[in-house]
């Protein structure tokens, strides 16, 4: 588990101090820790996790997965997106990012009662992904939008 830098309002250096903090957590062997507690928690009743003090002070989090590298049907139609909608108990915010076929889908699990003003988060996180847009120039490189995309019989 790492904070992030959220104070940095230049999203490059802000990128690159996240970017520095997950790779200081995988070298010290968090990523393993926190993978061998996790498995133990989804085995624990949702109101024993929300008890742990470590899990009870955390605002959010954000996670990614890796997901299929390549194009794939399912009863013959095209999965076009793959969402995830991960939450921990006790966490009121979870964004989780899944790649698909070249494509990032991200997925907001959000606690009302614990976000309590709504707009104010999705501008914020509206401001944040023009930003990360932004610093790849409007576009990803190499992407062919998906409307001009062959689909094959």
């Amino acid at each position: 588990m790492i904070c992030a830098p959220v104070g940095l309002l230049d999203p490059a250096s802000r990128i690159a101090r996240i970017h520095a903090e997950v790779l200081r957590a995988r070298d010290l062997g968090a990523a393993r820790l926190v993978g061998t507690l996790t498995a133990v928690a989804y085995r624990l009743p949702s109101w024993l996790v929300a008890a742990v003090p470590l899990t009870n002070k955390v605002d959010g989090q954000v996670s990614n997965f890796p997901g299929l590298p390549h194009r794939h049907y399912l009863a013959g139609a095209e999965v076009v997106r793959y969402f995830g909608f991960e939450s921990h108990p006790g966490t009121p915010m979870m964004i989780v990012l899944i790649s698909h076929a070249g494509t990032c889908c991200i997925g907001v699990n959000v606690d009302a009662a614990a976000v309590t003003e709504m707009p104010v988060f999705l501008d914020s996180l509206r401001g944040a992904m023009k930003d990360i847009l932004d610093l790849a120039g409007g576009a990803v490189p190499g992407r062919t939008p998906r409307s001009q995309t062959a689909r094959p019989s």
